[in-house]
């Protein structure tokens, strides 16, 4: 973790900031648990309140990823498990942009949370603010979450094997 870094963001954003580490089985999950700083960041900051939650929901709002002088928009999902009160929260894209055990940045600039996987190189947070205004959905980014939603839809049904033999031995007979 580049504590410079850190402090650059601190200075441009002008608001508190919290630093967590993403491991392999978060990525893996696409769940974090949002730990008692990550909670108390997001209530101080007016951004979220976990406690004004009721169980067993989600709620949906849109953030920030800053990454090599590009802001992506993405969502964030603040949860709870169905059987657990242990509060939880992804940002969607995120593992485009990070490995396990690094750590990631959380703040707040403009009312818009964001979000700074802090492996990158300093000078392409130079300006921070001026990234942020330029938010560009980049299209390659945009179709790639669209066909991970495609690809991840999936409708059970039930299937009638008996009425499907018989319709089977009809066309066949007929044939």
């Amino acid at each position: 973790m580049s504590d410079q870094l850190i402090e650059l963001i601190s200075k441009q954003t002008n608001s508190s900031n919290v630093v967590f580490n993403i491991t392999k089985r978060m990525l893996k999950n696409s769940e974090m648990n949002a730990t008692a700083p990550i909670r108390e960041f997001l209530n101080n900051e007016s951004i979220f309140d976990f406690d004004k939650m009721p169980d067993a929901h989600k709620v949906y709002m849109e953030c920030a990823i800053l990454h090599n002088s590009e802001s992506i928009v993405a969502k964030i999902r603040f949860g709870f498990p169905p059987i657990k009160r242990e509060a939880r929260f992804w940002v969607y894209g995120l593992n485009n942009f990070t490995k396990p055990d690094e750590n990631i940045l959380m703040t707040k600039l403009e009312d818009k949370l964001v979000v700074i996987p802090l492996n990158q190189e300093d000078e392409h947070l130079t300006n921070i603010k001026e990234v942020l205004r330029s938010t560009v959905l980049n299209s390659k980014f945009k179709k790639e979450l669209k066909r991970r939603k495609r690809n991840k839809k999936f409708k059970a049904f039930k299937k009638n094997h008996i009425e499907q033999a018989l319709f089977n031995t009809r066309l066949g007979l007929e044939g």
